[in-house]
């Protein structure tokens, strides 16, 4: 006589027990199983949220007692919304929020990247226009050396023709003066000359008078002529 094993007794209750729940299933679907339902539970799910709420329903009975309408937006002018704010399945492992915080931790990569961006094109404008302010006092210093020494031999000459001792505004060695300096020296020659003997530089040439050079003369300066 075989021994009475535990096992085998649970494993034939379980398939006695099985085939009386498949037999039910037939006989309340009609012998045929729903596949869906078996092999995909989450469609059958989602089919089911997205299903209207039925009139009947006792949810849709305690809507009704607050003033809801069926077809109707919510609220006193019925501008709310009409369906039910539709639930998101996840499926990933992501716990709630991530999805906030991925779009954030994006936005911030996206933030820093631009602003290195803003950063080079503002350093790169800095160093153009530094070097353009660097080109621009050169220039600016050759011409104030080179107006200096036309100024120079017009008044060693027009004094020296008017019998004029040495005049204190001509100047020695310049190489080490200050560009500022030089430009104002440059002004004070620069009015000498006009004042005493109407002439100016710029034009080459000596008017007969203050009118004759107000009239035919663009100004005092480089930029004028």
């Amino acid at each position: 006589m075989d021994e009475y094993d535990p096992m085998d007794a649970f494993m034939a209750s379980n398939e006695l027990q099985k085939a009386m729940d498949d037999e039910k299933w037939k006989e309340h679907t009609g012998g045929e199983m729903d596949t869906d339902v078996v092999s995909h539970p989450t469609q059958q799910l989602l089919r089911g949220l997205q299903k209207p709420m039925e009139k009947s329903s006792f949810g849709m009975r305690m809507l009704e007692k607050m003033g809801f309408k069926h077809g109707e937006g919510l609220g006193k002018d019925g501008t709310g919304i009409k369906e039910p704010i539709q639930v998101k399945l996840k499926y990933d492992k992501l716990g709630i929020g991530s999805e906030e915080a991925e779009q954030k931790k994006r936005e911030e990569t996206e933030y820093q990247r631009n602003l290195k961006a803003l950063r080079q094109e503002l350093y790169y404008n800095m160093k153009v226009q530094v070097y353009k302010d660097h080109v621009k006092e050169k220039a600016n210093i050759r011409n104030v050396r080179k107006d200096l020494r036309q100024a120079q031999d017009a008044i060693e000459m027009l004094d020296e023709e008017n019998g004029r001792p040495r005049n204190k505004l001509l100047l020695g060695d310049d190489e080490d003066c200050d560009v500022d300096v030089l430009t104002a020296h440059l002004g004070r020659m620069i009015e000498y000359l006009r004042t005493t003997y109407h002439y100016c530089i710029y034009c080459g040439c000596a008017y007969n008078d203050d009118d004759d050079m107000n009239a035919n003369c663009p100004g005092w300066g480089r930029d004028v002529h």
